[in-house]
Order: C-alpha cells, then sequence, then structure tokens
C-alpha cells in the first residue's frame, strides 16, 4: 500500500505522481479549470483512494473518491474550477492498493489442485497451520524441487519473480522467495510461492487457465525445503486477506486437510 500527499499551487504547470504503476496527474482546461486524472500503467488492477483538498475552488465531486482501475486505464477523479478573484490551492492525499480492494470472493467456485492430472501430493501443513500459517489459509504441498505447479484457476498473471537462489528456514529469507501472482475474475488473487531459480514459465500479462503449467516447485524463500505455498485472497485497505477456499479433491469436493494425500 502506498500513501502520497501532494500539494499543488497555479504556479506550478505539471505534477506527476508514480507509485507501483499508478499515475496521478492534472490537467488545466480553458477558464482556469483543472481535471484531476489517475491513471494505471501495469497489467494489474489497482485501486486508489483519492481525497483532494482545496481552496478557493468549486469542486464537482465529493472526495474521497474511489477507482478501481483495470489494467492499463485511466479515469478522471474530479474538475476544480476557481472562483473569481479568489487565490487557490489543492491538493490530493492518496493511499493505492495492488489489486481490487473492494473485491469479494466467489465462494461458490470450486479450485483444481496445483499439479498435473494424475499427480498426486500431500498437504504437508493446511489452513492455519501450527507451524506457520497461524494466521493464514494457506496450504503448502510437499513437492520435490522441479516438480510442475498448475494453475487453479483461470487468471491474469500480473507479477513474478525468479531471479532468487536459495532459502533457509529463517524469517531472514522470506524477500527471497520467488513467486507467480495471478489475479480471478472475482478479484482474488493466487500466490504460488517458494519456486525455483529460473522456474516460473509464464510471464506478466498472460492469461493462465485452471490446469496449464505455470512454473516450477523449489525451496526459495523462508522455507525448510521443496514444496508449494499456495494462498488465495483478497486485497483491502489493510493488505492481504487469505480465503479457505474448497478443491476439487479425489472425486469430491472439500477443504484440503493436513496430513492428507491427494490426487488430481
Amino acid at each position: 500500500m502506498i500513501k502520497n500527499f501532494l500539494l499543488l499551487i497555479p504556479t506550478i504547470l505539471s505534477l506527476q505522481l508514480q507509485a507501483q504503476g499508478v499515475e496521478i496527474f492534472k490537467k488545466e482546461l480553458e477558464e482556469g479549470k483543472i481535471e484531476v486524472w489517475v491513471k494505471n500503467n501495469s497489467v494489474a488492477t489497482h485501486t486508489v483512494k483519492v481525497d483532494i483538498e482545496q481552496s478557493g475552488m468549486i469542486q464537482d465531486s465529493k472526495t474521497p473518491i474511489i477507482k478501481v482501475l483495470e489494467g492499463n486505464s485511466t479515469e478522471k477523479i474530479a474538475t476544480l474550477t476557481p472562483k473569481p478573484k479568489t487565490s487557490y490551492r489543492f491538493g490530493y492525499r492518496t493511499v493505492n492498493v495492488k489489486g481490487n480492494a473492494l473485491a469479494k470472493h466467489d465462494d461458490s467456485y470450486i479450485y483444481d489442485l496445483p499439479y498435473p492430472k494424475g499427480d498426486t501430493y500431500k498437504i504437508d501443513q493446511g489452513y492455519k497451520g501450527k507451524i506457520t500459517h497461524m494466521d493464514r489459509n494457506a496450504l503448502d504441498f510437499g513437492m520435490s524441487e522441479g516438480s510442475e505447479i498448475a494453475a487453479v484457476r483461470d487468471g491474469l498473471v500480473f507479477d513474478v519473480e525468479e531471479k532468487n537462489k536459495r532459502g533457509c528456514p529463517r524469517q531472514e529469507c522470506a524477500d527471497l522467495s520467488n513467486f507467480i501472482l495471478v489475479e480471478h475474475e472475482d478479484g482474488s488473487q493466487a500466490n504460488y510461492a517458494h519456486l525455483k531459480n529460473k522456474g516460473v514459465l509464464v510471464k506478466i500479462g498472460d492469461r493462465v487457465s485452471a490446469g496449464d503449467i505455470i512454473g516450477l516447485s523449489g525451496a526459495t524463500g523462508w522455507a525448510t525445503g521443496p514444496h508449494l505455498h499456495l494462498e488465495i485472497f483478497t486485497m483491502d485497505w489493510d493488505g492481504q486477506k487469505t480465503i479457505p477456499v474448497k478443491y476439487h479433491l479425489n472425486g469430491g469436493i472439500g477443504f484440503p486437510k493436513e496430513g492428507q494425500v491427494y490426487t488430481r
């Protein structure tokens, strides 16, 4: 999440805010009117909350205003008109979330397991697991390094990392995980983590379908050994909210259980 405050005065002709691919800018129109716009320069959805502070101006819309911006899109926030014979000034406060902060997960959706059909893996740690998942609805699949990872749902790849080469069983390695982030139709996201070095088989902007092979498992980041860490979550103004989702399991439907073995 990014927070910024910008103060503009009439003598400033142009100014832009760049944060995680999001740009706030103004357009000067005839008769002194000023439009405030927001542009998303990335493929990922962003949610921006803009609060305009001004004096000596007429504002055509109340703020704060919340905009959910799809990738590579632009929307107007407000138009400001200076009052006659009055000095004026304005600025804007912004909060930016990478993702749809208003998203509601479709709980009726049933996910596929994250590996090819016919493969079988054990759940080493389940939702709210006591090892490292105490506050997270995440799953750890015991996979040897280089095992194929499949998308669990259709979506858009909006972030990847694959350059990291090491991991360790300590928090100091938390930022060394290789991963793939995918956004789904309902605005939820999937994080496939601990991939091997150069183990990402997709690129930012790719559309993937459930079952597509997207990466190779590894042990990068905060990990005691090779496995796939998978979690589904939504974003809001306070950060990630992980979700206990259901999967197709051995011919049925349910929540994966720690210690159980499942064949896709």
